[in-house]
């Protein structure tokens, strides 16, 4: 039965959702097996791309420099690229421009001011084709890997951020990739524990490799610098890349249902791995292994992300008797002229909790897949024009892979309260809760850096990851697992509203076979009128209490078990919800969305929203 979650249908329709408790040992169905996902097709698309940069009090600085990496085209087995129509341009013109390229053969143009201005605008734009595509992957590199060529020897040493000489990092790499014979089935041992065992979170205190083995936590720049650490150190050459997500979804046709996969706009960080019989072949160890999607722009290439600083890049000396300093405006932009998606997947029984997709790879010995329904067939995006991708059938892979080794236990990453938290009677606070509160992504920067008096700001990965959430066009949900009892006090969702008015509730639902059910409860209404519209996240809380002509006002206490939770609203607002790459949380079936007016929860997305459920145990 539908919830009354959309009274009307207005200009803004919207059912968002959240909630993924975090002990969420209880879940049920298939998030119990390993979740390897062989992933079969196509993406082949045509992007525009623009960055605007503005530099305001640029006039503190005697000196004053700014420069970008040029995008190059490049190909690998899954992935490529290529570039077109480049072009940046400083306003005003700098007194000097310089073109060269640095040891790691990254292209680098910089521009120089005397007699800095008030302000320094660069735009760079460009054109990408991007495509990748996954067939059948056949590697029968060894492992350990011999007759590594001088151009990828370089990427087997260490540094402040892959700290390759630390005695935890080289035995957990020879604890993984013990008993491997081939680099893909190593390689594969660290991805997947990776996946398991480190929980994305932005921006993180550190950026080094240490730092997420040692806290289970993340963010992008954190997951490449300890995949590579891992594999350097048993021999494997890995090269940090940095570059733009664009935030395009796509859908993969995945056991009967579809998953949404979606990043932020803005920069990334992932890693190439070195194979004898593929060369450089790409890894997002987030999520994917052996390929990345094409909404991924690739820049500048290096040894950690120290290194790759130099696209974005802002250097200064500060003028004497100058108390400001350079501050510094990023926006960028993409459209895409054509996107053409057709992707089929399937879960395998041989890999990590959690879910990591890669292509078919012939290596090693059969590993069955998990049973389920046979994806529907679905027609793939025309080009030329704005509109929703659909995953497309493809015949199921038939492929070796490789055995795998005893897994090691993972990390418990996923909850906040401890166990003598729940105990009857105590007062607890649930959820995804880690989000970086009242920021202007815009205008983010890290403190700048000094060094012989110059001063330098490098680029930030703080990146604006949110579903607009009040439209008409689709309706979310999320699951969440209440391992006792809860009177519950409220939920608080990570909010911010871009314009409009009305009102927003949230509306509590049961489960229904792994999907939404039944209307449970509703939040008290709040107006939109009430959140605040300055730039950034933050809570907004929905208190839920119960009122009836016996009990008067009274809590509202859930059996323990699976919920759903989704936004309601009134009038026209302009929301989006805050959400974290993964499940930090919840289970990986339980953020779903469903297109407006219809009744199957089929889609399933690939990360989960912000939220904090409040409470006392029963």
């Amino acid at each position: 039965m539908p919830s009354r979650l959309f009274p009307a249908l207005p200009h803004r329709l919207a059912f968002m959702v959240i909630m993924a408790v975090l002990l969420a040992c209880g879940t049920a169905g298939k998030d119990a097996h390993a979740r390897n996902v062989r992933v079969r097709g196509n993406m082949d698309s045509l992007i525009s791309f623009e960055l605007s940069k503005t530099v305001i009090d640029t006039d503190a600085a005697s000196t004053f420099h700014l420069s970008f990496v040029v995008p190059k085209s490049y190909s690998s087995p899954t992935f490529s690229q290529v570039v077109h129509d480049f072009n940046l341009q400083f306003t005003p013109q700098p007194d000097k421009q310089t073109t060269y390229t640095d040891n790691r053969g990254n292209e680098i143009v910089e521009g120089q001011w005397n007699t800095p201005p008030s302000a320094v605008t660069a735009q760079v734009r460009f054109k990408a084709a991007n495509t990748t595509k996954l067939g059948t992957l056949r590697s029968t590199a060894p492992f350990p890997v011999v007759n590594i060529p001088r151009e990828a020897v370089d990427y087997l040493f260490g540094s402040e951020q892959v700290q390759t000489d630390d005695p935890r990092i080289r035995d957990l790499a020879r604890e993984l990739t013990t008993g491997a014979q081939t680099q893909y089935d190593a390689v594969q041992r660290i991805c997947e524990w990776i996946v398991d065992n480190v929980r994305y979170v932005n921006p993180p205190q550190r950026f080094d490799a240490l730092f997420s083995l040692d806290t289970g936590t993340g963010n992008c720049q954190n997951f490449s610098h300890l995949a590579a650490a891992l594999m350097r150190t048993v021999g494997i050459p890995v090269r940090v890349v940095n570059g733009i997500t664009l935030d395009e979804p796509y859908d993969i046709a995945l056991s009967g249902d579809v998953m949404r996969t979606r990043m932020g706009l803005g920069r990334h960080s992932w890693i190439e791995v070195w194979f004898p019989d593929l060369g450089w072949t790409p890894y997002n160890p987030q999520s994917t292994a052996m390929f990345i999607a094409n909404r991924f722009i690739r820049i500048e290439v290096g040894l950690d992300n120290r290194e790759t600083v130099n696209d974005s890049k802002v250097k200064w000396i500060t003028r004497r008797g100058s108390t400001r300093r350079p501050n510094v405006q990023e926006v960028f932009a993409s459209e895409f002229g054509s996107d053409s998606v057709s992707l089929t997947g399937k879960e395998y029984a041989d890999g990590p909790l959690k879910r990591l997709m890669l292509p078919v790879v012939e290596a090693g010995t059969p590993v069955a897949a998990i049973p389920d329904s046979d994806p529907p067939a679905q027609e793939g995006r025309k080009t030329g024009q704005k509109a929703r991708r659909h995953a497309g059938k493809t015949t199921e892979p038939d492929a070796t892979y490789p055995a795998k080794p005893p897994r090691l236990k993972p990390r418990t990453t996923t909850g906040k309260a401890g166990k003598t938290q729940l105990k009857k009677g105590a007062a607890v606070a649930l959820g995804n809760m880690d989000f970086p509160q009242n920021i202007d992504f815009s205008t983010y920067s890290d403190a700048p850096e000094t060094l012989n008096g110059v001063m330098t700001l490098n680029r930030n990965f703080m990146v604006e990851t949110a579903e607009y959430a009040t439209t008409r066009l689709r309706q979310y949900a999320q699951v969440f697992t209440l391992p006792r009892a809860l009177s519950l006090k409220d939920i608080s969702l990570a909010l911010h509203r871009y314009g409009g008015g009305g009102s927003l509730w949230i509306d509590l639902m049961e489960d229904d076979a792994g999907k939404p059910g039944e209307l449970v409860a509703t939040s008290e209404i709040i107006p939109v009128s009430g959140i605040s519209m300055r730039p950034g996240y933050r809570w907004v809380t929905f208190p839920f209490r119960l009122h009836t002509a016996s009990l008067g006002q009274n809590t509202l206490t859930l059996k323990s078990g699976n919920y759903w939770i989704g936004l309601g609203y009134t009038g026209d607002p302009v929301i989006n919800w805050f959400f974290t790459y993964g499940k930090p949380v919840g289970p990986e079936g339980g953020t779903r969305f469903r297109d407006a007016l219809l009744s199957d929860w089929g889609g399933a997305l690939s990360y989960e929203f912000n939220y904090r459920v409040r409470g006392v145990v029963r």
